[in-house]
């Protein structure tokens, strides 16, 4: 149980944020920084779950008198999907105390959304610090209005210990590894995994059906995440041999949101290492999720596929063109069954060009610097 007076008080409440800051107290420590870290939400179990140290906080608790009782210098709090999350309202306790807060992003996706908690203004609750894991990430803040001078590339310490990762279970052998993971799996048939999301988030009419949608799906369902599995699984039903389908559930999805597609589906996976999952795939299909992210940074062909053509903007992956995507039912059908047949020419633009590695390190760096320098927090965030 953390507690006590402290450098650095690190607030997550979203897995991908949480993301950010497995390690970083390790990192800050070397460097001779303490920090606590305090989670609630989806992030708190996630953590748990890869063995780092937090304290978990509920949605009644008190942004003051957490900075008050632990006396930081600095506050870091990852964004989230809820408007009203503790992580704003520390910013804004921050600025109250002139203590300089600073905030991470892990995608491009609802820049306008992440700082807006229940207002108009979406640099409302702006930090005065940004850190961005790329350089689409950084432009759309930017383009916002968020301080150039204080939006800095980072990288994403996350995409360091997934490649890592990927090195591991290489050295395992994919083989071994869909054993592990897909024991029932016929040795005749691909392996293709599809990643499933949640219809919802911060702009909850952007993860339902639109005017401007170009996929339609079977029409049942307005859900973003069942338009665009309905259209996998008609595609993928015109592919010979037929492939062994896994469904791979986000952490905030329930299995019973997909029972209406059992049938289709060999396998329904959740829990458990979802990187060795999708490692063990021959292709993995999905839309701007995380994951897909990953799938790509361990060497596994991937594709997405969007509802309309703006949300290939929504993930740094698609964005820089690390995965290729699509968004019309007829380049889907089209890309699909070669997809299958030959899954390494869906290789793309290679990770290493565009993703900057090494992210733990040039994040403890910052914010050592940060406060070697004595920085104070401003009562205009990123604005000044």
């Amino acid at each position: 149980m953390a507690g006590g007076k402290t450098d650095i008080l690190i607030y997550v409440e979203d897995p991908g944020a949480a993301n950010t800051v497995v390690d970083l107290p390790r990192a800050l420590a070397k460097r001779g920084l303490g920090s606590l870290t305090f989670a609630a939400g989806h992030a708190a179990p996630y953590l748990k779950s890869l063995g780092a140290d937090f304290t978990g906080v509920g949605e009644s608790e008190d942004a003051a008198a957490l900075i008050g009782a632990h006396g930081p210098r600095l506050v870091m709090a990852g964004t989230s999907e809820n408007p009203d999350t503790l992580g704003l309202k520390l910013i804004e306790a921050a600025r109250r105390r002139s203590i300089v807060a600073v905030s991470f992003v892990d995608a491009p996706g609802s820049a306008e959304y992440r700082f807006r908690g229940r207002g108009h203004d979406p640099l409302g609750f702006a930090p005065d610090w940004l850190l961005a894991p790329d350089d689409a990430t950084a432009g759309r803040f930017r383009a916002l209005g968020f301080n150039a001078h204080r939006v800095v590339n980072c990288g994403h310490p996350h995409f360091d210990r997934v490649r890592e990762m990927g090195r591991a279970l290489r050295r395992r052998g994919r083989a071994a590894v869909r054993a592990g993971v897909l024991p029932d799996s016929p040795d005749d048939r691909p392996v293709v995994v599809f990643l499933a999301e949640i219809s919802g988030g911060l702009i909850p009419a952007a993860f339902e059906r639109g005017d401007d949608y170009t996929l339609a799906g079977r029409g049942a369902s307005d859900r973003r995440t069942d338009i665009v599995l309905e259209e996998f699984l008609d595609a993928i039903a015109l592919v010979r041999p037929r492939p062994y389908i896994v469904l791979r559930l986000h952490p905030k999805n329930q299995a019973r949101e997909f029972a209406a597609y059992r049938p289709e589906i060999d396998v329904v996976s959740q829990g458990g290492s979802p990187l060795e999952l999708v490692f063990a795939a021959d292709l993995v299909v999905g839309m701007t999720t995380t994951l897909l992210f990953e799938s790509a940074l361990i060497g596994v062909p991937t594709l997405s596929v969007v509802p309309r053509p703006l949300e290939v903007e929504w993930l740094t992956a698609t964005a820089l063109g690390i995965v290729p995507s699509v968004n019309t039912r007829e380049a889907l059908r089209d890309i699909l069954p070669t997809a299958v047949a030959n899954p390494s020419r869906l290789m793309a633009r290679p990770a290493d060009k565009v993703i900057h590695f090494g992210a733990l390190d040039r994040m403890a760096d910052f914010l050592s610097c940060l406060l070697a320098g004595g920085a104070v927090g401003s009562k205009a965030g990123g604005n000044n």
